[in-house]
């Protein structure tokens, strides 16, 4: 009986000094209070429904093997002379983004650099990890053996004000609306869930 009073009083000890994120049955992020109470995230939630406006599921009738993509999100201001394309698949535990950019040159350095202005402020710089090409196009990795978790936990739960990619000789940068924010971060946090 002390023995279970003690481990009690040592999870109440260190529980007064943190909180615990937990996830509920339903799939909702909560942080568990010292005091027994949880209060939840706000961090938006995506519901099977709302995915099925960004992510599609094709089924190879010959292989069995299911693949999760997004849909293409646009960001231009000019029908696509300038600005960049945007799409995402799941990759076994790996989510694929790539950007494909138009006015910025015709070609894309090995890694090339991501800057991200958030609507709060914050800002973002990570590489791609495309090797060099003439497609105009710059693929990063995230999550599985590729790391940069840090990165995709932000940019799914942060809206996009402005995105730069940087190219071989110059970048493309656009502006989001926030339906195309909502939307770009709807199509990486939906192939994870």
């Amino acid at each position: 009986m002390k023995r279970i009073f003690l481990i009690g009083m040592l999870f109440g000890a260190m529980t007064s000094y943190s909180q615990t994120t937990a996830t509920t049955t339903d799939g909702r992020k909560v942080n568990l209070k010292a005091d027994g109470t949880y209060e939840y995230l706000k961090v938006e939630q995506q519901s099977t429904g709302e995915c099925s406006k960004y992510i599609t599921e094709k089924t190879d009738k010959m292989t069995g093997k299911t693949t999760k993509s997004s849909i293409s999100l646009l960001v231009s201001d000019d029908g696509g002379k300038t600005g960049f394309a945007a799409f995402t698949m799941l990759s076994k535990k790996t989510i694929i983004l790539s950007l494909t950019t138009a006015g910025g040159g015709s070609c894309m350095e090995k890694s090339p650099k991501i800057n991200v202005l958030f609507t709060d402020g914050t800002r973002l710089e990570f590489h791609a990890d495309n090797k060099f090409n003439c497609e105009q196009r710059a693929t990063v990795y995230f999550l599985g053996g590729f790391g940069k978790d840090d990165e995709f936990e932000q940019l799914t739960t942060k809206d996009i004000a402005t995105l730069r990619v940087a190219t071989s000789k110059s970048f493309v940068q656009k502006d989001f609306t926030q339906k195309q924010a909502t939307q770009f971060r709807g199509m990486l946090k939906c192939l994870r869930d």
